[in-house]
């Protein structure tokens, strides 16, 4: 059963074709879940992806790629989504970058833990339509 997401910032969405030409990181433990991501996110027309395994990695990637958007699974080893998300959000050149977080744990105790600065948390499973629209309306933003 698709659990419910909690949206922190919503906004209007516009321009998803040129939505497709932005870059995406994304952050997952999971071989699985990084291939679902992955093949989901080609089939909708976003080709400019970037793949990282652990939170350790994402501050000096996020740096160094400039995503236009983020998609990072909480519980992860060598640093978790919401260690990475308080590194993202503390440097000044990452700190712009909207992150949508993903868990399969309790979604308002996570909530508690990222309201002022995730754009989005999504309690897993969830579909690629879920996903792809969330994806969509953050990056026309």
């Amino acid at each position: 059963m698709i659990q419910p997401q909690i949206n922190f910032h919503a906004g209007a969405s516009t321009g998803a074709a040129f939505a497709r030409t932005r870059k995406i990181l994304v952050v997952d433990d999971e071989p699985v879940v990084l291939k679902f991501l992955e093949a989901s996110l080609r089939a909708a027309g976003f080709d400019h992806l970037i793949f990282a395994q652990n939170g350790a990695e994402v501050p000096s990637l996020a740096t160094l790629e400039r995503p236009q958007l983020i998609i990072m699974d909480v519980m992860m080893p060598k640093g978790n989504g919401l260690r990475a998300l308080r590194q993202l959000k503390d440097n000044s050149r990452t700190a712009g970058i909207p992150v949508i977080l993903t868990s399969g744990f309790d979604a308002a105790t996570l909530g508690e833990c990222a309201r002022d600065t995730a754009s989005l948390l999504v309690r897993k499973p969830f579909t690629p339509e879920l996903m792809l629209s969330h994806v969509e309306r953050l990056l026309a933003d």
